[in-house]
């Protein structure tokens, strides 16, 4: 059964007059109906550009360049403005990082609810409204029906981000793009918000990509990973596969700087040097300056490619980590 979306060899350019920012270079990766993919990288890292070019929306000057985005076998970098207008929202739902800047300040979110529905659906008001307030009770907002005739700029954080994702849940998308959706809240208010999230994407046989810097939250809700740098993806496995046996060296190194509570006298390890300049980037390794694996092949060869290396586990590196000495080199 192909996946319910599929990007291949994604390029997303910001065009300026110092050259070309290759804020997404390369990207490919698949998503099944049901599942939950997390993308985890550091900030500037490409993560946000890439939710945004699934569906063509990234900000100008930034252009999807080349690659194809397949929802259902259909490219939808082909489709007419008209066409992904049907797309967005009832197909494909972001849900996006700064939840107050997303919602219209100056209209009440009833309003802003309410709209979409009646939109792609052609409901009236009243049905609209009642959608609305069993959404925001699904999302665990007391007295949801107050809550409907408020300005975001009466409610708090926490409750604009329950608020973004019942407006994004609202037309049962088949794809959720959820964009760091619980990076501003404290960890009990994160931690219900998964999982509701979850609940929700069992219930709905929903395919989720979960955009994030914390890979705390990716232990907590992904199926499969895959870490980006630079605005490639560096490794793709199942979940438990990439914190048992990481294999990238971009991965090996982030893990080995998180704090464990399972581990006595941890040392903590910095990676050294900064992360790449996206004007211009070269056709290598994005971790190349940084790596301390790193081989003449490496400094001589051009990016290497997404491969497996083990079954279900892509990497993108041409000396991985050999935890269980099998790669052989």
């Amino acid at each position: 059964m192909p996946p319910l979306l599929e990007v291949r060899d994604l390029h997303t350019h910001f065009k300026t007059k110092a050259g070309a920012v290759k804020a997404v270079n390369g990207v490919s990766f698949t998503l099944e109906a049901g599942k939950v993919l997390g993308i985890v990288g550091e900030s500037g890292s490409g993560k946000s550009t890439l939710a945004l070019s699934l569906v063509n929306l990234a900000p100008y000057p930034g252009e999807v360049v080349s690659g194809q985005v397949l929802l259902n076998g259909r490219d939808l970098m082909q489709a007419s403005e008209a066409e992904l207008q049907q797309v967005r929202g009832k197909e494909i739902a972001i849900v996006l990082q700064d939840a107050n800047a997303a919602l219209n300040p100056t209209i009440r979110i009833d309003n802003q609810m309410t709209e979409a529905l009646e939109g792609h659906l052609g409901v009236s008001k009243k049905q609209a409204e009642a959608t609305c307030i069993e959404l925001l009770k699904d999302m665990g907002l007391p007295d949801p029906k107050e809550m409907m005739k408020r300005y975001p700029g009466q409610i708090s954080g926490g409750q604009a981000q329950r608020v973004m994702l019942a407006m994004a849940l609202a037309l049962e998308p088949k794809v959720l793009v959820a964009d760091e959706p619980t990076a501003n809240l404290d960890v009990t208010i994160q931690a219900e918000i998964l999982a509701r999230l979850r609940r929700l994407q069992k219930e709905r046989d929903m395919a989720i990509l979960y955009i994030t810097h914390d890979l705390g939250v990716v232990a907590r809700i992904a199926d499969e990973v895959a870490v980006i740098y630079g605005g490639t993806i560096m490794e793709q496995t199942s979940a438990r596969n990439l914190f048992n046996r990481p294999t990238n060296p971009y991965t090996y190194a982030l893990l080995q700087s998180l704090p464990r509570i399972d581990v006595k006298q941890q040392v903590l390890t910095t990676i050294p040097g900064s992360p790449p300049d996206m004007l211009d980037l070269p056709d290598e390794c994005p971790f190349l300056p940084r790596c301390s694996k790193a081989l003449t092949t490496c400094r001589t060869s051009f990016k290497p490619p997404l491969v497996e290396v083990f079954p279900q586990h892509q990497v993108a590196c041409f000396n991985p980590m050999d935890p269980d000495g099998v790669l052989g080199r």
